[in-house]
């Protein structure tokens, strides 16, 4: 089994959707990531099946439905090296991220986060 993920750095906040052209993208059951430095290329379309918070793993399932980066580009997969802005749509309301502070129109975090899927 191969494990792929990506590491979450911080949330968008909903009155930032426009400034990064993510907003006909997103839904109520979506959050906009923004994605460190990937490990590995993941193509649009892909599903996570688990999100970690620190040591604690949950169970979601989540569809990567729209990849940019800082300039509003789309594209088509999460390319290894870059950071990139992401909305994944889950199947259900998502509630599992606590934010520690709200900076710039972002959600900051204190635990180390990961979503991620195996295949």
């Amino acid at each position: 089994m191969k494990h792929y993920f990506l590491k979450v750095y911080c949330v968008l906040s909903e009155s930032e959707y426009g400034k990064v052209k993510v907003a006909e993208h997103v839904t109520d059951s979506s959050v906009v990531f923004f994605f460190s430095y990937a490990e590995f290329t993941i193509p649009q379309g892909a599903i996570f099946n688990y999100l970690k918070i620190g040591d604690e793993k949950y169970q979601v399932h989540g569809e990567l439905k729209f990849i940019t980066q800082q300039f509003g580009f789309s594209l088509s997969e999460v390319p290894f090296g870059w950071k990139t802005i992401c909305v994944v749509n889950f199947s259900s309301k998502f509630d599992y991220l606590q934010p520690k502070s709200l900076e710039d129109g972002w959600y900051l975090f204190s635990n180390d986060i990961e979503l991620g899927f195996d295949i």
